[in-house]
């Protein structure tokens, strides 16, 4: 197996909803691509949006990526001054300890606070060109990030497919969240991921 893989997706969003929708189906999505052996779907549509995905039908997953997104809102509102909030989401083998991922996605969520009051009232004034809109950055986005699920098909480890454990958890995986106190902080985080690999970023501004 290669070098850990490692991807960065940049989120600036002014509203919470929103931002919390596109991670929902951004870690779902994700977790669908990872989890080889589970034939146990459901579609799932964005509440905001008119997008339809597909999602593993896990209760103890869908609880776990649920906590995560909704402390990201506790966060944000608890501390309206804090500049950005980071989301990491790693794989590890079986076989391993919790100390060596092979795959790992960072998610950095700024929050837009510029947005002024008359623009909200334009969009509110043209609400259906502003779903379209939105709708297709969304689904670029989505586009995206199925491309770089699917770009270095060496690093992943070897799944042995008579496991009974697969119909559970293909992989283990850890979450880690870390608070983002301001603009210099989130610069050199994103000068940090630059330096490894610029064509690993996504950037996705609603």
């Amino acid at each position: 197996m290669s070098d850990i893989a490692e991807y960065t997706i940049i989120l600036f969003e002014s509203d919470i909803p929103e931002l919390k929708e596109i991670l929902e189906m951004s870690l779902n999505l994700i977790f669908f691509h990872r989890n080889l052996s589970n034939n146990d779907l459901e579609d799932a549509q964005g509440k905001l949006t008119n997008i339809i995905y597909v999602k593993l039908k896990n209760e103890d997953l869908c609880q776990e990526i649920t906590n995560t997104i909704n402390e990201l809102e506790k966060i944000f509102s608890q501390e309206p001054k804090l500049y950005g909030y980071n989301i990491s989401l790693s794989f590890f083998e079986k076989s391993e300890k919790r100390d060596n991922p092979w795959e790992r996605w960072n998610f950095i969520s700024v929050m837009d606070k510029k947005e002024d009051l008359s623009k909200k009232n334009e969009i509110k004034d043209n609400t259906t060109n502003s779903n379209i809109d939105k709708e297709n950055k969304v689904r670029e986005y989505m586009f995206k990030l199925i491309e770089k699920l699917n770009d270095k098909g060496n690093h992943m480890p070897i799944v042995d497919l008579n496991d009974n454990n697969l119909k559970d958890e293909t992989f283990l995986h850890k979450f880690k969240t870390k608070k983002i106190q301001n603009k210099e902080e989130y610069l050199s985080l994103f000068n940090n991921y630059m330096q490894k690999n610029q064509d690993d970023i996504i950037v996705i501004n609603i």
